[in-house]
């Protein structure tokens, strides 16, 4: 009878690999939930994404519109160096990021949701965990959906408004005040796409249309071609509309500029709206003013702490306290630190 030899199995060296590797993963899972708890939580993509960039240590500021119930990613832009952000919201402490681990350095970065607007701030503090500077995040929460422009009806002059809108909103376009037998035809970018009949039944109504504007075209034309009531075409009525995702101004434009610039408004002359461009090289408080020919601020557009970038302020052609200014010439004033710049608006009622 043979002998009963006991074979013994070589060690699986594969498999002990993999158990091993496998409960360092569920360790590195667990300490990372830990971590993840002390934070709200937050989405893994963000729908707007806001830069401040670093230096040492000027306090910064940045203001951001966003739709709500979208989340925005705060980032402080270009860090190399050991130092730590203790970030709040509306003064709440959520948590401290450390910008530093085994010589690797990373920007501080947070993510957050807004249902309405908040104050997000990123406190510096340098190696030894001192607190330097505070970078602030306006951010001003407006509601998507329907939104109304109205151009004024009139016999027969043509007519201009600058409406902006946001992607994914609806905007209804009226010709506003009509009392008579009349027809629109509608078109948007020159497709025509439907004939609205204003006529008496039991009254006259105002030629509407709504529009939505889901893509990422940067303008789009909207118009009334207006006749009479014999269906005879006598003026145009016409909506620029300036669709933005709105982020952060530094988002917008990689390169910076190179000088201060306040532009020409447009349009000029205008009628309802005009959009007043300038830019900034560097960090400044900015003031942009209307005056009238008689020396007198009308307007206060903006009066705030910007950084350096790209800008647009839009002027409704009302003063500071609502009520419509006449036709006339205008001074549009721009004060940035020491620079100073002005230039002519001609409102046209």
């Amino acid at each position: 009878m043979a002998p009963n030899h006991r074979t013994t199995e070589p060690p699986n060296h594969r498999s002990l690999w993999w158990s091993a590797f496998s409960s360092v993963a569920v360790l590195l899972t667990c300490v990372s939930s830990a971590f993840a708890s002390t934070a709200d939580t937050a989405p893994t993509a963000a729908d707007y994404k806001s830069k401040i960039t670093f230096e040492k240590w000027p306090n910064k500021k940045a203001s951001l519109t966003i739709e709500s119930g979208k989340s925005v990613k705060f980032i402080v832009d270009g860090v190399g160096e050991h130092m730590y952000a203790n970030w709040f919201v509306n003064g709440d402490f959520k948590i401290q990021d450390e910008a530093w681990w085994r010589n690797v350095y990373w920007d501080p970065t947070q993510t957050w949701t807004f249902d309405s607007s908040a104050e997000v701030v990123a406190e510096l503090r340098d190696a030894d965990n001192v607190a330097r500077s505070t970078y602030t995040w306006i951010i001003t929460v407006v509601e998507a959906g329907v939104h109304e422009d109205r151009i004024p009806f009139s016999k027969w002059p043509d007519m201009e408004h600058n409406v902006t809108a946001y992607r994914g909103d609806r905007v209804k376009f009226i010709v506003d005040g009509v009392t008579e037998h009349m027809y629109a035809n509608w078109s948007v970018d020159g497709d025509i796409k439907e004939q609205d009949e204003s006529r008496l039944t039991n009254g006259y109504w105002d030629p509407t249309f709504e529009w939505s504007f889901p893509n990422s075209l940067d303008t789009v034309e909207v118009k009334a071609d207006i006749r009479d009531g014999e269906n005879t075409h006598k003026c145009i009525y016409t909506w620029i509309v300036l669709v933005k995702h709105p982020v952060a101004v530094a988002e917008l434009n990689s390169a910076l500029p190179r000088g201060y610039v306040l532009s020409q408004n447009r349009p000029n002359p205008f009628n309802g709206t005009t959009t007043i461009p300038y830019q900034l090289p560097e960090a400044a408080s900015v003031a942009l003013e209307v005056w009238n020919s008689l020396g007198q601020r009308v307007r206060l557009l903006v009066d705030d702490y910007q950084p350096a970038g790209y800008y647009t302020a839009v002027w409704d052609g009302k003063d500071q306290s609502g009520q419509d200014v006449s036709s006339g010439v205008y001074l549009c004033r721009l004060q940035a630190g020491n620079f100073v710049a002005t230039t002519r608006i001609v409102l046209v009622r």
